[in-house]
């Protein structure tokens, strides 16, 4: 009888702690899940710098247009580019710093679906900001699989059967950031 009611005590304490542990994991995947608090305040940091006229150097493109940009900023408009590896048949549009934050803003604000549905995968944001001034250091969207409760509380209608399909999103290396006269 001591037994028994010793497994049934052991058995209620490893569920409890199964079920704490979880609700951690969820709690602390909900406080800032797509990087927004992040951006924002690495924007914030950004706008707070004490010029408007700068040249760039950016490492960028999308899934397969990688090529590298310098670039002539003026408050927020790219005025020239200086430089652009970036092939013809595929053009990546030079951008700003400030057009860039832009860009990368949709993965922050809501779950973007990937190629095989949200309950199979989505797009996430992975970017470092400059710890001064701000500006993204690099950013890559990347396609994951969702996380347990993401797939069961967030699409419980998902029917379970996902491709191998991929896709890979915005990605860029900012390499130097010159403030100009």
């Amino acid at each position: 009888m001591n037994r028994r009611l010793a497994l049934g005590s052991i058995a209620v304490i490893v569920l409890s702690l199964i079920a704490c542990s979880s609700v951690v994991l969820v709690a602390s995947d909900l406080a800032d899940p797509l990087g927004a608090r992040a951006l924002a305040a690495a924007e914030a940091r950004w706008r707070a710098r004490p010029f408007q006229h700068y040249q760039m150097t950016v490492d960028g493109g999308g899934d397969l247009a990688f090529c590298t940009q310098t670039v002539e900023v003026h408050g927020g408009t790219v005025m020239t580019v200086l430089a652009d590896s970036c092939m013809a048949s595929m053009p990546t549009p030079p951008q700003s710093v400030d057009q860039i934050f832009e860009t990368l803003r949709p993965y922050t604000q809501e779950f973007v679906c990937g190629p095989n549905g949200c309950g199979c995968d989505w797009m996430k944001l992975e970017a470092a900001y400059d710890k001064t001034l701000g500006y993204p250091l690099r950013a890559q969207v990347r396609q994951v699989d969702p996380t347990w409760w993401q797939h069961y509380l967030l699409w419980p209608d998902a029917s379970g059967f996902c491709t191998l399909m991929g896709a890979r999103g915005p990605g860029f290396e900012i390499h130097s950031i010159t403030p100009l006269p």
